[in-house]
């Protein structure tokens, strides 16, 4: 039970959280959301946070660096982003990533894989 409780509370964190940061999330026409759990968070040599999503065809998502600004996502919130990942993992919880809508990324099977075609999510979640 009190591991239901703090689930709980760790939702209603993170929902507050993004309500005072601005961040909405429910879906719109310009954004899409993958839903699934991860197989694995990885951390190249040169800072990258990849995540590979149920989602994603066993192919690694490049969602962060926690060297430098990447796609407008600081290493601070980067540092955030890898905790996350790495918690939903171990846990195996469910995780919802929000990227915007382009040309390129129509669905969550064409979102771009590797280090430069990947595009910055816009929120990223684990419940």
């Amino acid at each position: 039970m009190k591991n239901v409780i703090s689930k709980m509370n760790l939702r209603k964190a993170i929902l507050i959280l993004s309500m005072f940061l601005g961040i909405s999330m429910n879906a719109s026409a310009t954004q899409i959301q993958c839903t699934g759990k991860l197989n694995g968070v990885i951390l190249t040599i040169d800072g990258y946070v990849m995540t590979l999503p149920s989602w994603a065809d066993g192919q690694g998502i490049v969602v962060c660096s926690i060297n430098t600004t990447w796609k407008n996502v600081t290493p601070a919130a980067c540092a955030g982003i890898l905790s996350m990942a790495q918690t939903a993992f171990k846990t195996k919880a469910t995780t919802t990533t929000a990227y915007e809508l382009t040309v390129k990324v129509s669905s969550c099977s064409t979102v771009p894989k590797g280090t430069g075609a990947a595009p910055a999510p816009s929120w990223y979640m684990f419940y």
